[in-house]
């Protein structure tokens, strides 16, 4: 069985974030993923168009013409677990199954309030480790589950596709997920765990 761990806390952890605004650009809900995906795909579709028609010069039959639009906003697919274990990635603030739990309540609270007629909510998508930043929207199915060989490890699958490119508009700067570990109390950030020092430097096995 694959075993992933948190990197030692003196390596820079790549980041991966969401964000639910509401409509008055409140900040609902913000989910640090604990663990970097297991795959994160991303699909950018070139916009062109070609039309074949017959060709007035006889000696070809036909005359292609092309029309080029440039990209079209890309889209995200992300699959991963949550692990079993707290992670100093997210400050130890869950473990694997209420990280779990605190994703599915974010894509709740978005399509809750869209369904009551709210104006839409803003989601944004930050990926710290490739500079890429993002308001997207949820596409086809996002996927919460787990399987029969690995039950106690809760997984997902979500597709987001990129309405607005926002890297020049926010900070860049990945969350110092360390720094706000020592801010915190040995009980808030371990949660029945040993002492802040030893949840840092403890590597955590799924």
């Amino acid at each position: 069985m694959a075993q992933f761990s948190v990197l030692p806390a003196s390596t820079p952890l790549p980041l991966f974030t969401l964000r639910l605004y509401s409509s008055g650009g409140g900040l609902i809900q913000r989910y640090v993923f604990p663990i970097s995906p297991a795959q994160l795909r991303k699909n950018v579709a070139a916009m062109t168009q070609i039309y074949d028609v017959q060709n007035i010069n006889r000696n070809r039959k036909i005359q292609r013409y092309v029309d080029l639009y440039g990209y079209a906003p890309p889209i995200w697919n992300i699959e991963g677990t949550q692990g079993q274990a707290y992670h100093s990635t997210d400050g130890f603030q869950y473990t694997g199954l209420e990280s779990y739990l605190a994703m599915q309540q974010l894509f709740d609270q978005y399509f809750q309030a869209l369904q009551i007629g709210q104006n839409a909510p803003t989601l944004e998508f930050y990926d710290h480790y490739s500079g890429d930043f993002w308001e997207v929207v949820p596409w086809q199915v996002q996927i919460f589950g787990f399987s029969i060989d690995r039950p106690k490890f809760p997984t997902y699958r979500l597709v987001l596709a990129g309405v607005n490119d926002l890297s020049g508009q926010i900070s860049t700067a990945a969350p110092d997920s360390i720094a706000s570990t020592f801010s915190q109390t040995p009980d808030q950030v371990g949660s029945g765990q040993q002492g802040v020092i030893d949840n840092i430097m403890q590597e955590y096995v799924l």
